[in-house]
């Protein structure tokens, strides 16, 4: 379990104090109370009969019955636990910590996003055998065997082995091919192919990369919630005690029924946090278990990280203690954001920028799609160009007779569009467009990428000028309840001084955990040059939404890209020319590794 400040420097004088005003409250004896308030309900007295029943009077506020015991009149409230979530909860104390390098690990492993992209890499690769091998002989052997037989007067017989109305026929040839010239047809195809496979590739290093990210802001989010719910806990023994203590100086005269009024009022606000708390960390675990392909209520007990766990004595951990991330996760300005965390030297938007743009696969994939298209603008020209192809066919008729005949041709076909009613023209003029429109949404793309390191570089920055004020106002703060809280046991101040005191601490160290998990969610961020949260959702877009297509006989190409940060994309190609004939269908989902072409 995290070591809470709330635990060290909030409930201890607050306790102690209201221990002294209790015990002074006792030596004081029987007082007259205070008057009750205006419309303040009466006191229901425990039903006649009851062992230890006691009768309310005018004259004191607690009635005794012979040889019983005083009870108060004021019973402390029964607040229920948090149910579910504190089931949930319990359960992940007695199952082996895992580790955020684990939780990495075992959610690339696992997850099916990663195993989609690999498996849509490994399509890609075959396409580029497909359009390869469009512009290579190509050798097919057929047969055929047929058999009649007359009736009648009528002969129907023709070849060789007709026994008197009966026939049969075979034959056997062999036919091989050669694309000699097909105008840049084949070359085109192999290079659209070749594209799109390296930006499957980076797309599918950019998901991963995602997953990493998600993963560890998941993680994160629960040692965040943990905190937050310690700090709730804290906070709700503090008040529980404060309310025993109020209906203490209560049954001894020294206060007001209003003062025991005001503490069940902060118990239940306490016991609300405390519920709230609770289901924060059992919805944050299950989120993580979703990203680990486990069932969401599986028990998850996740490691504490040193650099954002409080030691014992302490109210914050020590300065300039920064998070490591997984090695794994490969996150391009890694290096830049641990600096950064660590209170080094800001460096440029600009130097950013450049590091990303060279290095963040989504923009890899995004620039492999304007390859691939401006190589199906090539594509679509070749159209206009002839084909020529080798031909070389060998026949043999009858072969199981005593005679057969054997037939050799050797030829070279030509083809040529002379007139196509402007098709060609017009799937030029697309694919042009499509070239011109995923330029378009590259520039795009690195704009929001530039946005979302601005972003996540202002956020790291302030999160830890935030971090320290923060720290310093919860010094602030328990000082304040300290004395508020002297004031009380003196007489000098109010319960209502003690109560504001205890919310501003509350605040303080609910400021404080936030601040310090800002800076390292912030970190993650900007290492991946990514705008997601842990629910795997993002707060920008980092590319535009565009879809084209051409549709004719010679070729078909359609872009579209679709997304954020993930950098997903998707790319096609067909041809139904004999000359090419690839299809081609990318999606941005994660893997990691290198391949050239």
């Amino acid at each position: 379990m995290i070591t809470s400040p709330t635990k060290l420097f909030f409930w201890t004088p607050l306790a102690l104090a209201l221990s002294i005003s209790a015990a002074a409250a006792q030596e004081a004896g029987p007082m007259t109370p205070a008057a009750p308030a205006v419309g303040a309900p009466a006191v229901a007295a425990p039903a006649a009969g009851t062992p230890g029943a006691a009768v309310a009077t005018d004259t004191g506020n607690v009635a005794v019955a012979q040889g019983q015991a005083a009870v108060p009149l004021v019973p402390i409230p029964d607040v229920a636990d948090s149910g579910l979530a504190d089931v949930r909860n319990k359960a992940a104390a007695d199952v082996a910590p895992i580790s955020l390098d684990d939780a990495v690990g075992l959610a690339l492993q696992n997850n099916p996003s990663p195993k989609a992209a690999r498996a849509a890499l490994a399509s890609a690769l075959a396409r580029i055998g497909t359009a390869k091998a469009a512009g290579g002989p190509q050798l097919g052997l057929s047969g055929s065997a047929t058999a009649q037989r007359g009736s009648g007067n009528v002969l129907v017989s023709t070849g060789t082995g007709d026994v008197g109305g009966f026939s049969s026929s075979e034959a056997l040839s062999l036919n091989a091919s050669l694309p000699i010239y097909n105008g840049g047809r084949v070359k085109a195809s192999r290079r659209v192919a070749e594209a799109q496979a390296r930006a499957q590739l980076a797309a599918a290093q950019q998901t991963e990369q995602d997953l990493a990210a998600q993963t560890i802001l998941s993680y994160l989010s629960i040692l965040q919630n943990q905190q937050l719910l310690d700090v709730a806990d804290g906070n709700l023994s503090v008040s529980r005690e404060r309310r025993r203590v109020a209906g203490v100086r209560f049954d001894a005269g020294a206060a007001a029924r209003l003062e025991v009024l005001s503490a069940d009022s902060d118990l239940a606000a306490a016991q609300q946090r405390r519920i709230a708390a609770s289901n924060n960390v059992a919805q944050s675990k299950a989120i993580l278990n979703i990203l680990l392909v486990r069932n969401p209520e599986t028990p998850l007990n996740a490691a504490p990280i040193a650099a954002l766990t409080i030691p014992a004595g302490a109210i914050a951990p020590a300065p300039n203690q920064v998070m490591t991330l997984p090695a794994v996760a490969r996150f391009p300005l890694t290096d830049q954001a641990t600096a950064i965390a660590a209170g080094g030297a800001i460096p440029t938007s600009a130097s950013l920028r450049t590091v990303a743009d060279a290095n963040l696969p989504s923009l890899q994939s995004a620039r492999e799609t304007v390859n691939a298209a401006d190589q199906n603008v090539a594509l679509q020209k070749s159209q206009r160009k002839p084909n020529l192809t080798g031909n070389l066919a060998a026949a043999l008729s009858n072969p199981s007779a005593a005679v057969g005949r054997f037939l050799i041709s050797v030829g070279v076909g030509v083809a040529q569009t002379i007139f196509d009613s402007g098709r060609i023209k017009s799937q030029i003029k697309d694919a042009q467009g499509t070239a011109q429109q995923v330029r378009f949404n590259l520039d795009s793309q690195q704009l929001q990428v530039a946005n979302v390191i601005e972003s996540a570089l202002l956020q790291l920055d302030s999160s830890r000028k935030r971090q320290s004020s923060a720290d310093v106002g919860v010094l602030s703060a328990q000082e304040a309840l300290r004395a508020a809280q002297l004031g009380y046991a003196a007489g000098a101040s109010t319960s209502l001084d003690v109560t504001v005191a205890q919310n501003a601490l509350l605040a303080a160290q609910t400021d404080a955990v936030n601040a310090r998990f800002e800076v390292a969610q912030a970190q993650v961020q900007l290492a991946a040059a990514t705008s997601q949260t842990a629910t795997g959702r993002t707060t920008t877009s980092a590319t535009g939404t565009s879809n084209s297509s051409v549709n004719g006989s010679g070729s078909t190409f359609s872009s579209s890209s679709t997304g954020s940060s993930t950098g997903v994309s998707t790319v096609s190609t067909s041809s139904s020319s004999s000359q090419t004939g690839t299809s081609t269908t990318t999606t941005g989902t994660g893997t990691t590794g290198t391949t050239s072409f």
